[in-house]
């Protein structure tokens, strides 16, 4: 769980102690133990790195476009690629799912099994119905587009196939919408060199319903 994640297991025991707006304001804020808890090695360790928090906060969660996107009616989990935005998934997955938002089908890609998962919602641009391009990038891992679209794309939709840019692992092109963002439904902003034929454009793979590997 949370805890679990930034090493400080006795924030369970003190998270269970808190009102709903305690928990909720620790939970994005940040918090720490209070006097005379346990301290766990993982939590010591960061200590010695000058760390003050138990339970760090989470300032990226503003930007909500990372950990889910919306795909026709679902939304598709993401798996963030740093530890530090790790727990954002897991907030808003709880948020979704206990706001009703949730009651009709279930959240893709979602769940403990895929903690070692990579893949970051700002690198998935929904162009159409049936049009969804993926960046393969430096917060997301290409075996992991091969599970979205086969675990998660080609079974909830009609989608035939997944199309993929191939970016180059920097941050200055961190996710697909740093380089191609869609305004309109015929209307994209892109960076030209990359998107436009030049020795610098992408290349472009597709995954196809029925072997997507």
């Amino acid at each position: 769980g949370v805890c679990g994640r930034v090493g400080s297991l006795g924030l369970t025991e003190v998270g269970a102690a808190m009102t709903a707006h305690e928990l909720t304001h620790a939970l994005i804020a940040g918090g720490g133990l209070p006097p005379g808890a346990g301290i766990s090695l993982a939590r010591l360790r960061r200590q010695e790195r000058g760390d003050r928090w138990a339970l760090p906060p989470q300032p990226n969660l503003m930007f909500m476009r990372d950990p889910c996107v919306t795909i026709g009616d679902r939304i598709l989990m993401g798996r963030m690629a740093t530890t530090a935005r790790g727990r954002e998934p897991q907030l808003v997955a709880f948020a979704l799912q206990h706001s009703g938002v949730c009651t009709a089908a279930p959240l893709l890609f979602d769940g403990p099994a895929r903690g070692s998962e990579r893949i970051e919602a700002a690198d998935v641009l929904v162009v159409d119905r049936s049009f969804l391009l993926v960046g393969c990038s430096e917060r997301t891992a290409a075996a992991t587009i091969e599970r979205v679209a086969r675990e998660a794309i080609f079974e909830a939709f009609d989608h035939e196939r997944v199309y993929v840019v191939l970016m180059h692992e920097e941050r200055s092109v961190m996710h697909l919408d740093t380089i191609l963002t869609q305004i309109d439904r015929q209307l994209f902003l892109g960076h030209a060199p990359y998107i436009t034929p030049s020795p610098q454009a992408l290349r472009i793979a597709k995954l196809e319903r029925g072997n997507p590997a």
